[in-house]
């Protein structure tokens, strides 16, 4: 039988199922991620379709460099891309006539800040 490894931060390359090393990459807990991202959740419902489609896009596959990836650098690209989507969104409604952003898509828009702003000065803001 295959051990469907497991591992804790502060061991990530041993499995605490079977003991054997893996070699370098992270081994995700799906289910930790999911209860995450709902503890920050103002809306569980929402943020329920996020975590699917995250989880969609990434699958159950392990993550690379977990010790030595910037993933705060990752983020701020991510949220740097959110900008441009949305403002591009916006040029392209406009030329098809139809006014700009909506009130959800503003309302993104301005998430994607606070998101940057709050990288930036952490919880003491």
């Amino acid at each position: 039988m295959t051990c469907e490894h497991s591992v804790e931060p502060r061991r990530p390359t041993t499995c605490l199922k079977c003991g054997r090393e893996v070699s370098g990459r992270w081994l995700r807990s799906l289910e930790r991620e999911r209860n995450l991202a709902l503890r920050a959740s103002e809306e569980p419902e929402f943020t329920e379709s996020l975590v699917r489609f995250a989880q969609f896009r990434s699958g159950s596959s392990q993550v690379r460099r977990l010790s030595s990836r910037n993933f705060r650098l990752d983020v701020m690209e991510e949220l740097a891309d959110a900008l441009n989507y949305l403002c591009w969104l916006d040029d392209a409604k406009a030329v098809r006539g139809e006014g700009g952003l909506n009130a959800g898509e503003l309302a993104a828009l301005q998430h994607v800040t606070l998101a940057w702003r709050w990288l930036h000065v952490g919880g003491d803001a």
